[in-house]
């Protein structure tokens, strides 16, 4: 068996564990449409393990529903402005640039 027929092989045993995958998720989801379709019991809390949401919020504790996420920030305090400078305050004068520095470099010159 060539090198092609292996990963041919391989592809289509990923491809089969992926049907799969989806084929029990979409039976799960199933199942809840008809129990919350029902009026059953709500559905199992994730297991003790499980990542929180995307959205960063932490889970809902289980026997409370989570409120939808509004977009607006919690509470977000407002950022301090700077304070606007004095009126005696006079610029600082600049140093002038410097001209003994090579400002383009060659790239393939070892550092001395």
């Amino acid at each position: 068996m060539g090198f092609l027929d292996k990963a041919k092989e391989a592809a289509q045993q990923a491809q089969r564990k992926l049907e799969e995958a989806q084929q029990q998720f979409n039976e799960r989801q199933a199942e809840r449409a008809q129990q919350g379709a029902q009026g059953g019991a709500p559905p199992p809390p994730p297991p003790a393990g499980a990542a929180a949401p995307p959205s960063g919020e932490p889970p809902a504790p289980s026997g409370e529903p989570a409120a939808p996420p509004s977009g607006q920030p919690v509470d977000a305090p407002e950022p301090a402005a700077p304070p606007p400078p004095a009126a005696s305050e006079e610029p600082a004068e600049q140093a002038p640039p410097r001209t003994d520095v090579n400002a383009n470099p060659d790239p393939f010159k070892p550092i001395e």
